[in-house]
C-alpha cells in the first residue's frame, strides 16, 4: 500500500502525492500557472470525440450513434468511479481513455484468432466453480469488456462495485450485455485462462488467479507497448509471470497457435535498488530501442523490465523521474546519448536545444568508436524514427501516481481462499495420487494461512504467500515419499519449518483448522532449528520438491560458527563476506562478489553470504528458483541493474544468507525476506541439556559479580554485565560453554558427569574472567569466594600489560605459533616507536604494529595478513592490529577476523609445517560504547581484557597491592621499598627492573607528573614558576641517574608528602581513606575522565599529592632556597637535605595550609619572603630564614640566662660576654649546631664560606636597601657588620646574632640617613653617601667596636647637614622653615645614636 513507507511529508506518505519534485526556485514562481482540472462535462466531450474516432475510423462500425453514447457513458462512468477512490486508483486522465480504446481495438482485431480458443474454453470450463454466460456476447461488447478489464478493472482490489457500476450501462442496447455483473468477470477470466492455456508451465506451478491475470496483462501491454505497473505483495506471481512470458514469447518456433500471431519479445531486465541512477535506466531503454530498430516493429518488441522498482523510488538520486518522458516518448524525449556519461534530466523543449545537444554529443564522442553520423539533421531525423520500447514495472508497493498514470496499473491484493486452493492444486499437479491425498487439506491450509497472515504485525510482514506455497510443496513431497495423507506431526513440522518455531499464533491457527489431525497431540518433540536446517540442506530427489534457500537470523554472529561446527562438518562451504572497508563499497566490488557466487552456482558448492546487502538484490531471480532448462541443465539470470548474465545452476548448489535479526528487521526488504526459508539460529538452539545447565550456572555466577553502583546507567541486565565483562551479551555464556567443551573434549567413560561438568564450569569461569574489567573486583565487599576470584584475576591472570600477558602465553606454550588473540581495552592509541621497541625486547620477538584505519580495501588488508604469515620464521613474531572506535563496527570486526582466519588457513595448507606468526587484534572500546560492543567468541581465538595495553610501567598502579591501603601508606611503602632496593642495587644484588616490578607505585614518576600542576597553584609575584619547575624536575631526574643527593631529596620530599597525607587522611577518617580504590571504581565520572581504571587510580594519586606538593615547594623555595640544593657544594647540599628532613628546623603542619572557612587545603598557595621590609633576595645559606628564627629564639633564652648569671655574680661579668657564651653553648647542642658541626668536621673550608653566606642572608633579613643600587648598599652593611664581628670574636652564627643585637641602632640610623637623602629628592646625594662610606676611612682609625659603623653614620650625617644648609640659603622662607625642622630632627637622632 502507498501508506507502507517511512518517507512522509508530515503524516502524508510520499507515494500518495502525484509528483515527487524538488522545490521550485523563487525566480520561477512568477511563471507558475495553475491549469486546474477538466470538468466532468468537458472531459466527457473529449471522450466522445475519441470514441467517435474509434467507432468510425478504427473498427468502421455501422449505426455509430447509439454505440457512441453507450461507450462514452461507460468510459465516463469508469473515470468518475476511479476518482471516488481514496488510494492510488483515483488518479486517472484522458490517457486511460486512449489506452482503453487502443486495447479494445486490439481485441477487436484479434477476434478471429481468439474466437475459437474462447469457445473451446467455454465448453471446457462450463462445469467449473465460476459461472459462464451461455448467451453469445457481441464482438464489440467483448472488446470493450476486455479493455475495461485491462485498463480499469485490474487496478482495483475491490472489483465487485466497479462491475456493478459499468454493468448498469453495458446491459443496455445496443451492447446488451446480459447475465449480470458476473458476466464481466467471467469474460475477463475466460480470456485470461485462454492466454495461460497457450503457455507451457513447468511442473509444480499453480494456475492461480494472480498468475492468470499477470500473464494476461503482460501479454496485452507488451504487444500494444503500453507501460504496465504490476503492484503486489511478495509471492503474487509477478516474477513468475515475467519468466513465463520471457520463456514463451522469446522464440517464434516454440510458440503456440496464439502466440505465433503475437510479437516476439526480448526482455531486458533491470534490478532496481536504492542505489539506482537515472543514467543507468535511460541506457537500458536506449539499448532496448536500439535492438528494436533492427527488427520489424509489427512482429518484434523489446521490453524493459524494472524489477522491484519500488526500491528505486526510495533512492535519494530520484532515478524514476527519468521514467516520465521515457514512458511517454522514449529516449528521444530525454536527449540521452550512450557516448555521454550524463543524462539530460529535463526534456528538450525546442529544435534549437535538440540541435545544441546533438552537436555537443558529436563533440564528446570517443575517438575509438566508429563514426555513426556527422550531420545534425540526420541525428534529429534518426531520433524521430526511434520506436518506443515496451515497459514492465514490478513492485511490492504502489509508486507515485505521476508514474503509474503513464501506464496500466495492476493492483494485486491479498488472495482469497479459493485462489489459494487453486494454487495449491497446481503445485500438487505433478502426481495425481499425491494430489488426491492432499486435496482434502487444501481448504484448511488456505483458511489457516489467511488467519495466520492477518494476525501478524502489519508493519513487517515476515511471512507471506511464498511461505504458504513452500508449506504446500513440503506437504506434497511428504505425500510422494510416504504415500499417505499428512498427519499432524508432519503438518506441524511443515508449519514450523516455513513459519518459524516460535510462531505460536500460526501453529494455533493451523491447529484450529485441523482439529481432527491435532487431536491427541500437544507438543512436538522436534523443536530445534538445527534439524530444519539439516533437512533443508539435504539433497532433494525432485526439483519440484526443492527447498527454498536459507535465511538464518542470528545474534552476535553465532550462526556461522554453529554451521561450520555442527552442520557443515563434512563440506567446506564458500564463505563470502561483504567487505566493510571504505573503498570496497563500489559497484565493481559487488560484481566481484557476484562472480564468486556464479562460480559456486556452476560447481554446486554451498555458499554462505554475510553482510552483502548490496549484492542480494542481484540474486532475486536466483532466489526465486525458477529455472530455464536447456539440454538437461538449469539456467537463471543474475546481476545488478542492467548488467545481467545467464548462469548455470548445479543441482547441489545451495545459498545460505546469515544476518543479524535486528538488521533483517530494519534493513532487509520484504521482497528478499519472502523468498527465503527463515530460521533463527543461536547458541541456545544447539546446546545439550548439560550445556544449558552449565550456561545457566555461568550466567548466574556472572550476575553475582555485577557492580553495586547507584550511578550506573539504567538498562537490562546484559547491558550492566557488559560493564563487568567486556562485550558480554546474552549468548556469551552459551558460546563459552560450547567453546570450552570443544577444548576439553568429550567425556570419557572413566569420568563422571558431575566431575566433567565441574571441569567445564571451572574452565568456562576462567574464560569469562579473562574479559572482566578490574573495577569489578574492587567495588564489592569481600567474601571468601570473592577473594578467591579476586586472587585469580589479579594474580593468576594478567589484565594490565599486553607484554606480560603474551609472555605468560609463551610460558604456557613452548611452540608459540599461529596464536589468535583479541584484546579489548579502554586505552586508546598505537604504541610509539620506543614502546614498540620495549615490547619487542620484552617478548624477544619481532612486533609489527598496524591500524585498521590504514586500509581502504579488503585486498590491502588480506595482502598484509598473507605477507605476515608467509614471512614467519622459526621464531614467529606478532602482528598487532589496532581497531579504533572511529573505524570499529561489529560487522567490520567480524569481517577482519574472517580474513585473518582465511589467510592463516590458506598459508597453512599451502606450506605445511611452517611456524605461523601470532595475530593480536587490539580493540579500543570507549566506556560510552559498552553496549555497542560484543565479544564474538570463536574457537581457536583467545579473548582478554587488558586495562591499559601499552601503559608505562613507571605510571602503573598495582591494584592488588593498593586495595585496602590509604594513599599515604601506598606511597610510603613504595618510597621505603624503593630506597632499600636501590641501596641493594648499588651493591649489585638487584636489578632496576626488579625494583620497578615490586613497587606498587613509582614515587619519582608521581612527583614528576605532579610538579607542573603543583607549581601552578602557587601565587608567585616574581613570576618564577618555570624556575621552580625546572629545579624540582632537575633534582628528580638526577635521582633517576643515581645521584645520591637527588635521591635523598626525593626520599625526603616523599616523606614530607606522606606525613601531610596522613594528617589529611586522619582528619577524614582512616577507614574512609583506605577505600579510595573502591570509590574510584564506582565513580563513573572519574572512570570516564581517566579512560582506563589504571589511569583513574593514577589520577587519584596525583590529585591527592599535588596540593600538598605545592605547599612543600612554596615552603622550601622561600627566597629561592632551592638554588642552594642545586648549585652549592656536595657538603652544603647534604646540609640542605639534613635541614629539610629535620622537622624541628623546617616544620610543615597540615593545619597551616588549611582554609579556615572550609577546613580544606587552600586553593592558592602564597610565597613568603623574609627579606627585611619585604624585599626579595636569593638565599645562599640553606633555609637561612628558618635558622634565623630558631637562633633568635635561642638568643632570647641566652639573654635571659645571662642577666640571671650577671645578677648572681654581683656585676663582675658583663651581660654581652656572658650572653654570647651561653648562646654558643645552646646553639652547639641544638639540631642546627650538630648538623653544622658535621659539616665543619668534613669540610672546614665549606663551613667558613657558609658562615659568610649566612651573614649575607642575615643582612638581607635585617636591612632593607633604599637606594637605586641595593647590591652596593647591602655590601656596605655586610662589610661593616663583618668587620664589627671579626674585630674581637670569631665569625659564627651565634656571634652574628649577638653582636648585631648590640649595634642594631647604628644600622637603623644608617638606613634612616639614606632614606632621608632619597626623600629630600636628591638621589644623587644618597649615591654619594654610599660611595663615601665605602671609600673613605680616616687615617689612624682603630677598628674598635662600632667605630667603622659610627664613621659611616657620621659621614652620612655631615653630608646631609651640609646639603640642608645649602638648601636653606637658596630657597624661599617657607621652604627654609621646613628644612630647619628636618635639621633639628636629624640632630635629635644623632644625639641619641
Amino acid at each position: 500500500q502507498g501508506k507502507e513507507t517511512n518517507q512522509t511529508i508530515g503524516e502524508t506518505p510520499l507515494r500518495h502525492l502525484v509528483y515527487r519534485v524538488q522545490p521550485l526556485p523563487e525566480s520561477m514562481r512568477r511563471f507558475v500557472w495553475d491549469f486546474g482540472q477538466l470538468k466532468p462535462e468537458t472531459e466527457k466531450l473529449y471522450i466522445e470525440q475519441l470514441v467517435k474516432h474509434f467507432l468510425e475510423c478504427t473498427i468502421s462500425i455501422s449505426n455509430v450513434e447509439p454505440h457512441l453514447r453507450q461507450v462514452t457513458d461507460v468510459l465516463a462512468a469508469s473515470q468518475a468511479f476511479m476518482r471516488q477512490k481514496q488510494d492510488e486508483c483515483s488518479f486517472v486522465s484522458i490517457r486511460d481513455v486512449k489506452r482503453t480504446l487502443s486495447v479494445a481495438k486490439w481485441f477487436y482485431e484479434m477476434h478471429e484468432i481468439l474466437k475459437p480458443l474462447l469457445d473451446d474454453a467455454r465448453i471446457r470450463l462450463s462445469g467449473s466453480l465460476w459461472k459462464l454466460t451461455r448467451k453469445r456476447v457481441s464482438l464489440l461488447a467483448t472488446s470493450i469488456v476486455l479493455a475495461l478489464g485491462v485498463c480499469y478493472h485490474a487496478r482495483l482490489q475491490d472489483r465487485h462495485s466497479y462491475r456493478n457500476c459499468v454493468y448498469k450501462i453495458l446491459r443496455l442496447a445496443p451492447l446488451a450485455l446480459a447475465g449480470g455483473p458476473e458476466v464481466i468477470e467471467n469474460e475477463i477470466r475466460l480470456c485470461q485462462e485462454v492466454f495461460l492455456d497457450q503457455m507451457k508451465l513447468p511442473p509444480g506451478i499453480g494456475r492461480s488467479r494472480a498468475l492468470c491475470e499477470n500473464v494476461f496483462m503482460m501479454v496485452v501491454c507488451i504487444n500494444l507497448q503500453i507501460p504496465l505497473f504490476l503492484v503486489g505483495k511478495p509471492g503474487s506471481s509477478k516474477n513468475l509471470a515475467k519468466d513465463i512470458i520471457k520463456a514463451t514469447m522469446r522464440d517464434a518456433e516454440n510458440k503456440s497457435t496464439l502466440f505465433r500471431q503475437l510479437k516476439q519479445v526480448q526482455v531486458l531486465s533491470y534490478q532496481c535498488s536504492k542505489k539506482s541512477t537515472a543514467p543507468s535506466i535511460i541506457k537500458l531503454f536506449q539499448s532496448a530501442e536500439r535492438i528494436q530498430e533492427t527488427h520489424d516493429s509489427n512482429a518484434f518488441t523489446a521490453c524493459v523490465v524494472l524489477d522491484e522498482v519500488g526500491l528505486a523510488e526510495d533512492s535519494p538520486h530520484m532515478p524514476l523521474k527519468a521514467l516520465h518522458p521515457l514512458l511517454d516518448e522514449g529516449t528521444r524525449a530525454v536527449g540521452y546519448s550512450e557516448n555521454s556519461e550524463e543524462a539530460v534530466s529535463s526534456r528538450l523543449g525546442s529544435r534549437h536545444e535538440a540541435t545544441a545537444y546533438a552537436i555537443d554529443t558529436i563533440r564528446r564522442k570517443p575517438t575509438n568508436e566508429p563514426e555513426l553520423c556527422t550531420d545534425v539533421a540526420e541525428i534529429l531525423a534518426q531520433s524521430k524514427t526511434i520506436t518506443k520500447a515496451s515497459f514492465l514495472g514490478l513492485s511490492n508497493w504502489a509508486l507515485d501516481p505521476a508514474k503509474m498514470n503513464r501506464g496500466v496499473l495492476v493492483n494485486r491484493g491479498i488472495p482469497v481462499e479459493d485462489d489459494l486452493i487453486e494454487c495449491s492444486r497446481g503445485i500438487c499437479s505433478g502426481d495425481r495420487n499425491a494430489q488426491q491425498l492432499l486435496r482434502p487439506s487444501f481448504r484448511g491450509l488456505a483458511k489457516a494461512y489467511l488467519r495466520a497472515y492477518h494476525s501478524q504485525d502489519s508493519e513487517k510482514e515476515c511471512y507471506g504467500l511464498r511461505d504458504f506455497y513452500s508449506l504446500v510443496k513440503l506437504l506434497y513431497s511428504g505425500c510422494l515419499r510416504y504415500g499417505e495423507a499428512p498427519s499432524w506431526p508432519q503438518l506441524e513440522y511443515a508449519v514450523k519449518r516455513n513459519f518459524g518455531i516460535q510462531n505460536n499464533y500460526c501453529i494455533q491457527a493451523f491447529r484450529d483448522c485441523f482439529p481432527h489431525l491435532a487431536l491427541g497431540y500437544h507438543t512436538q518433540s522436534l523443536t530445534s532449528s538445527m534439524e530444519f536446517i539439516r533437512d533443508n540442506l539435504s539433497p532433494q530427489g525432485d526439483e519440484a520438491c526443492d527447498s527454498r534457500y536459507l535465511l538464518l537470523l542470528t545474534e552476535n554472529n553465532a550462526a556461522l560458527q554453529i554451521l561450520r561446527q555442527e552442520i557443515l562438518t563434512s563440506d567446506e562451504p564458500e564463505i563470502i563476506y561483504g567487505s566493510c572497508f571504505r573503498r570496497d563499497q563500489e559497484y565493481t566490488d559487488a560484481c566481484q562478489q557476484l562472480r564468486r557466487i556464479k562460480v559456486c552456482m556452476a560447481t554446486g558448492r554451498t555458499v554462505i553470504l554475510l553482510n552483502l546487502d548490496k549484492v542480494y538484490e542481484g540474486l532475486y531471480d536466483v532466489l526465486n528458483q525458477y529455472y530455464v532448462h536447456h539440454k538437461g541443465r538449469r539456467f537463471v539470470d543474475m546481476g545488478l541493474g542492467s548488467d545481467r548474465v545467464t548462469c548455470q545452476v548445479h543441482r547441489d548448489f545451495r545459498v545460505i544468507i546469515i544476518a543479524e535479526q535486528k538488521h533483517v528487521n530494519e534493513k532487509f526488504p520484504i521482497a528478499l525476506i519472502s523468498r527465503l526459508e527463515k530460521h533463527y539460529l543461536s547458541m541456545t538452539s544447539v546446546l545439550s541439556a548439560s550445556q544449558i545447565t552449565s550456561s545457566k550456572q555461568l550466567s548466574a555466577w556472572a550476575r553475582s559479580l555485577e557492580t553495586p553502583s547507584t550511578d550506573r546507567r539504567q538498562g537490562d541486565s546484559d547491558s550492566h554485565l557488559a560493564e563487568v565483562f567486556m562485550g558480554y551479551h546474552k549468548d556469551t555464556a552459551d558460546t563459552i560453554v560450547m567453546t570450552v567443551e570443544n577444548e576439553v573434549g568429550k567425556k570419557d567413560e572413566k569420568t563422571s558427569q558431575q566431575e566433567y561438568d565441574r571441569r567445564v564450569f571451572t574452565k568456562a569461569y576462567s574464560f569469562l574472567l579473562q574479559i572482566a574489567t578490574p573495577e569489578t573486583f574492587v567495588c564489592r565487599r569481600a567474601s571468601e569466594h570473592f577473594k578467591q576470584v579476586q586472587n585469580a584475576y589479579f594474580h593468576d591472570q594478567e589484565h594490565f600489560s599486553l607484554a606480560k600477558y603474551l609472555k605468560n602465553l609463551q610460558k604456557e606454550s613452548h611452540n608459540m605459533s599461529g596464536l589468535l588473540v583479541q584484546v579489548a581495552t579502554r586505552s586508546r592509541g598505537m604504541p610509539s616507536m620506543p614502546q614498540q621497541q620495549i615490547l619487542e625486547k620484552q617478548l624477544k620477538r619481532q612486533v609489527t604494529v598496524t591500524s585498521l584505519g590504514d586500509y581502504d580495501t579488503e585486498r590491502e588488508f588480506s595482502i598484509k595478513c598473507s605477507n605476515f604469515y608467509c614471512s614467519s620464521d622459526s621464531n614467529p613474531g606478532y602482528l598487532l592490529i589496532h581497531c579504533d572506535s572511529l573505524y570499529y563496527s561489529q560487522e567490520m570486526l567480524s569481517f577482519v577476523v574472517h580474513i585473518i582466519q582465511e589467510e592463516k588457513r590458506a598459508v597453512s595448507q599451502r606450506e605445511r609445517g611452517r611456524s605461523l606468526g601470532n595475530v593480536v587484534i587490539v580493540i579500543y572500546v570507549p566506556r560510552e560504547n559498552d553496549s555497542l560492543f560484543s565479544t564474538m567468541i570463536r574457537s581457536a581465538w583467545r579473548y582478554v581484557y587488558i586495562d591499559d595495553v601499552y601503559r608505562d610501567p613507571k605510571r602503573a598502579v598495582s591494584v592488588s597491592k593498593v586495595m585496602g591501603c590509604t594513599i599515604s601508606s601506598v606511597i610510603g611503602k613504595a618510597n621505603s621499598m624503593l630506597q632499600s632496593e636501590l641501596e641493594r642495587q648499588t651493591a649489585g644484588s638487584i636489578t632496576e627492573s626488579m625494583v620497578c616490578s615490586e613497587a606498587a607505585i613509582d614515587v619519582e614518576t608521581v612527583l614528576l607528573e605532579s610538579v607542573h600542576t603543583a607549581v601552578s597553584r602557587i601565587d608567585d609575584p616574581e613570576q618564577q614558576s618555570n624556575r621552580r619547575i625546572n629545579n624540582v624536575l632537575f633534582l628528580i631526574d638526577r635521582s633517576r641517574n643515581h645521584d645520591p643527593v637527588s635521591k635523598s631529596f626525593v626520599a625526603v620530599l616523599v616523606d614530607r608528602v606522606v606525613t601531610l597525607l596522613k594528617a589529611e587522611e586522619n582528619r577524614g577518617g582512616t577507614e574512609r581513606a583506605s577505600l579510595w580504590v573502591q570509590s574510584t571504581g564506582m565513580d563513573t565520572l572519574k572512570l570516564q575522565a581517566g579512560g582506563t581504571f589504571s589511569e583513574a587510580l593514577w589520577r587519584e594519586v596525583i590529585r591527592a599529592v599535588t596540593p600538598l606538593l605545592s605547599e612543600i615547594i612554596a615552603y622550601i623555595d622561600v627566597d629561592n632556597n632551592l638554588e642552594v640544593a642545586l648549585n652549592a657544594s656536595v657538603y652544603v647540599q647534604s646540609l640542605w637535605l639534613d635541614f629539610f628532613s629535620a622537622s624541628g628546623i623546617t616544620p610543615l603542619k597540615h593545619e597551616d595550609f588549611s582554609s579556615l572557612e572550609h577546613r580544606t587545603l587552600r586553593d592558592r598557595v602564597p610565597v613568603a619572603s623574609y627579606g627585611f621590609g619585604g624585599h626579595h633576595f636569593t638565599a645562599l645559606f640553606p633555609f637561612s630564614c628558618r635558622v634565623k628564627s630558631r637562633v633568635d629564639d635561642m638568643l632570647s633564652e641566652a639573654a635571659s640566662q645571662a642577666r640571671q648569671r650577671v645578677k648572681d655574680t654581683s656585676g663582675q661579668l658583663t651581660i654581652k660576654s656572658v650572653k654570647l657564651e651561653i648562646l654558643r653553648r645552646i646553639f652547639d647542642k641544638s639540631d642546627i649546631g650538630v648538623l653544622l658541626h658535621k659539616l665543619v668536621t668534613k669540610s672546614p673550608g665549606d663551613s667558613k664560606s657558609l658562615i659568610r653566606d649566612y651573614l649575607n642572608d642575615f643582612v638581607h633579613m635585617v636591612y632593607n636597601p633604599v637606594s637605586e643600587d641595593p647590591k652596593s648598599e647591602i655590601q656596605m652593611v655586610f662589610m661593616a657588620l663583618e668587620n664589627e664581628i671579626t674585630s674581637n670574636q670569631r665569625l659564627d652564627i651565634p656571634s652574628i646574632h649577638s653582636i648585631f643585637q648590640d649595634i642594631q641602632h647604628f644600622v637603623d640610623s644608617l638606613q634612616r640617613m639614606l632614606s632621608y637623602g632619597i626623600r629630600l629628592g636628591n638621589r644623587f646625594l644618597a649615591q654619594q653617601l654610599i660611595k663615601r662610606c665605602q671609600t673613605e676611612t680616616p687615617s689612624g682609625m682603630v677598628n674598635t667596636n662600632c667605630q667603622r659603623l659610627r664613621f659611616f653614620t657620621t659621614s652620612c650625617l655631615c653630608t646631609v647637614f651640609r646639603y640642608l644648609m645649602l638648601c636653606v640659603q637658596h630657597c624661599s622662607p617657607l621652604h627654609a622653615v621646613l628644612y630647619q625642622q628636618k635639621i633639628s630632627l636629624i640632630g635629635h637622632h644623632a644625639s641619641n645614636g
